[in-house]
């Protein structure tokens, strides 16, 4: 059974929701919200690229996962540290504001995962050498997006529609943490 197959399917279902959903909530072209969608956009066709297992590990594959992961990553670094806005996915500053920290790692994480993709084919030998440590990084990573977006998923008002899938994006990342840590043991 290939069950990354079912998790990169609902990845895209739950990214393309979110982006679906959050397309209202974009006023003007030329704004942060932008970036978000986009990025929201690009980790959707990543995930519906990577439901092939023969595209999986692309070299399109790795620069569209990199490409969407980054402008979620300058979103949150635009929004955390630039111009300290709210908006319904970052914590003000203060006691929570380190989860947007939290984000951004894991987004470099994610970042680092697609090169790591690229590096498994092209320099054999130095994928090797790290497969451990990238194994471990990664698992941090999706413990990080996913306690990210779950918290991030509470924080919406009462009756807010991008509840659903800031859920379901964090149950995406407990998938991949899951798959990741049986990929260990076997």
């Amino acid at each position: 059974m290939d069950a990354e197959k079912y998790i990169v399917t609902y990845g895209a279902l739950s990214h393309g929701l979110f982006a679906l959903l959050f397309f209202r909530y974009v006023t003007k072209i030329n704004t942060k919200k932008m970036i978000l969608l986009v990025g929201h956009l690009l980790v959707t066709a990543t995930m519906v690229n990577r439901i092939s297992p023969q595209s999986r590990e692309s070299t399109i594959t790795c620069l569209l996962g990199s490409l969407a992961h980054g402008f979620l990553a300058l979103f949150f670094i635009l929004t955390t540290f630039i111009f300290n806005n709210k908006y319904r996915l970052t914590f003000d500053k203060g006691s929570d504001n380190w989860l947007n920290i939290v984000c951004i790692v894991g987004q470099l994480g994610m970042i680092i995962m697609y090169g790591s993709i690229y590096f498994k084919h092209t320099y054999k030998e130095t994928y090797e050498k790290y497969e451990k440590e990238l194994n471990y990084g990664m698992i941090v990573t999706f413990m990080c997006l996913a306690y990210f977006y779950y918290r991030a998923s509470l924080k919406q008002k009462k009756g807010e529609v991008l509840v659903y899938p800031l859920a379901m994006i964090s149950i995406l990342y407990l998938l991949f943490f899951a798959h990741s840590v049986y990929s260990l043991k076997n």
